[in-house]
């Protein structure tokens, strides 16, 4: 994804801070009028951080930076440039020019595993990932995991399987009896379409809200259900 977005309020996971801005400029991965929240328990002088613009940096070993965002042109409050950096048991979360030389000027930088997509999209962007891309995401102790991504990824990988599932019941259908009428044999194949379409939303449904265990379960049930149907139709035709 590229190009400008709105940026709505997106949440670290792992530390709990939280982040909002204007607008997120995806090429150059930059937040305007950035404002982040931290939880109180850190540090209740220093709750709201706000900038012009905020950078979002992948992790750079070399260096030993940690992925973050890079917070130039800090507005307020500006006691915390010079005040030390702000940590969370023996991670550092809030880096400060008072003990981080390779800040510049009026910039603090706090640590934190969302790129720059997760900041734009959110949840959202999982729908649009590969399968690697959404195995990958729920490993990510920065992202929340929901029974329905899980869902979602079983989905993705069977999904080749029930449209081979469709081919196979809807052919023996079209072309077995000839004296059938195109438009009969049409219909009767968009019925099952709707039925195998109805059947997989219905299961991922289920399976999201946790009534159907193991998780995974719910995206194979339109599978199990209509694959025989297959295999009956196809021997049909064959007969």
């Amino acid at each position: 994804q590229s190009g400008t977005v709105t940026m709505h309020q997106q949440k670290d996971l792992e530390t709990g801070i939280l982040f909002k801005g204007d607008k997120l400029m995806i090429d150059d991965s930059t937040i305007t009028e950035i404002q982040i929240t931290m939880p109180r328990k850190w540090s209740p002088e220093f709750i709201d951080i706000h900038a012009s613009n905020g950078i979002v940096h992948v992790e750079d070993v070399e260096a030993g930076i940690p992925a973050g965002v890079l917070l130039s042109g800090v507005t307020e409050p500006k006691k915390i440039l010079t005040s030390p950096s702000i940590h969370y048991g023996e991670k550092t979360i809030v880096y400060t020019p008072v003990d981080f030389d390779w800040l510049p000027a009026n910039s603090v930088f706090v640590a934190c595993n969302l790129d720059v997509q997760e900041m734009a999209f959110g949840d959202n962007l999982f729908q649009y990932s590969s399968v690697g891309e959404m195995i990958d995401s729920l490993k990510k102790p920065s992202r929340s995991v929901r029974l329905g991504d899980q869902v979602a990824i079983h989905n993705r990988i069977l999904k080749p399987i029930l449209e081979l599932t469709l081919v196979l019941i809807g052919l023996p259908l079209v072309i077995s009896d000839p004296n059938r009428g195109i438009f009969l044999g049409a219909a009767m194949c968009m019925m099952i379409i709707v039925m195998i379409e109805l059947s997989t939303a219905a299961f991922t449904s289920l399976g999201a809200l946790g009534m159907i265990q193991p998780t995974a379960l719910s995206a194979w049930m339109p599978v199990f259900i209509f694959l025989p149907f297959s295999a009956f139709s196809i021997r049909r035709l064959f007969d």
